[in-house]
């Protein structure tokens, strides 16, 4: 994406440039009429919208890892669930538990989401805080 990104600013470029031999200048053009500030200004705009959120996401990925503790319920990029029952920091392992007696261990880098065992969760999107009756009555 970033390769045909610079091949279109590229060739965006050469035909300003063939312009500007082709016809003479009407005038001062000013900063931004410069190819290469206009390159500048694309690129500004690509670090604000793309890389800047993703650095933050990290850090908080970071910051949630950092704090993990057991009873955590954790769910690794493998999409498996469990809960934490050990954490070593000198290895940078978790040993979660995936079921009754069944644990596992995990690098801290292979957890993707971790759901702190003290917190409460939101209701679902658009339902009641009471889950419907099992036996089909309204």
């Amino acid at each position: 994406m970033i390769l045909s990104l610079m091949n279109h600013c590229a060739s965006v470029a050469r035909v300003m440039a063939a312009q500007e031999d082709a016809a003479p200048a009407k005038g001062p053009q000013g900063l931004l009429g410069s190819p290469i500030m206009l390159i500048l200004v694309m690129i500004a705009v690509f670090w604000f919208i793309i890389m800047r959120p993703q650095r933050k996401e990290k850090q908080e990925r970071q910051q949630r890892l950092d704090t993990l503790k057991k009873g955590d319920k954790v769910i690794s990029i493998g999409g498996i669930h469990g809960k934490v029952v050990e954490i070593d920091q000198n290895q940078g392992t978790v040993t979660v538990e995936v079921a009754p007696k069944s644990t596992m261990k995990f690098s801290k880098a292979a957890i993707q989401t971790v759901n702190r065992k003290d917190t409460n969760q939101p209701p679902a999107k658009g339902g009641d805080e009471t889950p419907p009756p099992q036996d089909g009555r309204k």
